[in-house]
């Protein structure tokens, strides 16, 4: 029996390994890929703070030139994952949230300033708004694109049963996943495995098709995510 995971191609690589060590088989299946595109200058103007909320973000600007007049500046991060891969390019943390909501109550607490954030082409966090205090400089550094179908591998995994559980990460990845198998005429065999998602804020993809069984992260990390297989 396997776990289908959808993530982008890296960060499914990593998860089927824990998988792996957890004595789980592992279906990968990224449902997005990832094209980095960092504009040719970061800064100016040069901010007092920065915001990344995707290790994709940190992976994205890891060779860029103006990197080095942002790594003295805090940083505020979303999930665990994020304030790693910022750490290897020599970031300190000023503050982590568990997601953009979290992030952007704690920036609310914090006295005016110029913010710069690093992110991606579509994403669902609009921190003008949940943090209206301070300006925001969006710089757009990756695009995810969603993948046209399911490989024939997953098609008859889920037809068979095979896939018993899915991990959803994203409401973007949940999505996905629900239009690609109405693509291939397998929504009810896709909607039939446990959902696994991170947040109740991604689950309620789920929850629009009626899934019938669906479990929330006990909070939005991957830890708290896998530890849903042993229920």
């Amino acid at each position: 029996m396997a776990v289908l995971v959808t993530r982008p191609e890296r960060a499914s690589a990593h998860t089927a390994a824990r998988l792996a060590a957890l004595g789980h088989e592992a279906l990968v299946e990224p449902l997005l890929d990832l094209h980095f595109m960092p504009p040719e200058r970061l800064v100016p103007p040069v901010p007092d703070a920065v915001i990344i909320t995707s290790s994709n973000g940190a992976r994205a600007v890891a060779r860029h030139p103006d990197l080095a007049k942002l790594i003295p500046l805090p940083l505020w991060t979303v999930g665990a994952r994020t304030s790693a891969a910022a750490r290897e390019l020599g970031f300190t943390i000023r503050g982590e949230a568990p997601d953009a909501a979290g992030l952007g109550a704690l920036l609310g607490a914090e006295p005016e300033q110029r913010f710069l954030y690093i992110a991606a082409e579509n994403r669902s966090a609009d921190f003008a708004v949940l943090a209206p205090q301070h300006i925001v400089d969006v710089c757009v550094v990756y695009r995810a694109t969603p993948r046209a179908a399911f490989s024939s591998e997953t098609i008859e995994a889920l037809k068979s049963g095979r896939v018993t559980s899915v991990l959803h990460y994203s409401r973007r990845l949940a999505g996905t996943y629900l239009i690609l198998a109405e693509a291939a005429d397998i929504r009810a065999e896709a909607v039939k495995p446990r959902h696994l998602c991170l947040s109740e804020h991604v689950a309620e993809v789920l929850r629009t098709v009626n899934a019938p069984e669906i479990r929330v992260a006990a909070e939005p990390r991957e830890d708290a995510l896998l530890a849903l297989l042993a229920g």
